[in-house]
C-alpha cells in the first residue's frame, strides 16, 4: 500500500513525521484553487503497514450483490478528479 508520507510535495511543511501531520502556511496559499499536492495531511495514528497482496475489502451486509475486492481490483477501477470548493462558515 502507498505510504502517505511518500506523497509529500515541496509545498507542504511537515509538522510531525509520525503520525504524519503536514500543511501549507496560509501566506503561501495565494491561488483561488489549491493544488492537490498542497492539501494538508492530518493523522491521529500512524499509517498501518499492510501487504497489498493479502489485503481485501469485503462488501457485505444489506447489499444486493456481496463481493470481496482486492487492492489490485481497486487499482483497476476508473478514477475521477473532482474540483470542489469548501467553505467554512463561522457562527
Amino acid at each position: 500500500m502507498p505510504d502517505p508520507a511518500s506523497h509529500l510535495d515541496g509545498d507542504l511543511s511537515v509538522l510531525s513525521p509520525d503520525p504524519i501531520s503536514a500543511g501549507v502556511f496560509l501566506p503561501d496559499m495565494n491561488l483561488p484553487i489549491s493544488k492537490t499536492e498542497g492539501h494538508f495531511i492530518r493523522s491521529r495514528f500512524a499509517a498501518p503497514q499492510i501487504a497489498a497482496d493479502g489485503w481485501s475489502l469485503p462488501i457485505s451486509g444489506d447489499v444486493d450483490n456481496p463481493l470481496t475486492l482486492t487492492y489490485d481490483d481497486l487499482l483497476k477501477m476508473p478514477s475521477h478528479e473532482i474540483t470542489s470548493l469548501g467553505v467554512r462558515l463561522q457562527t
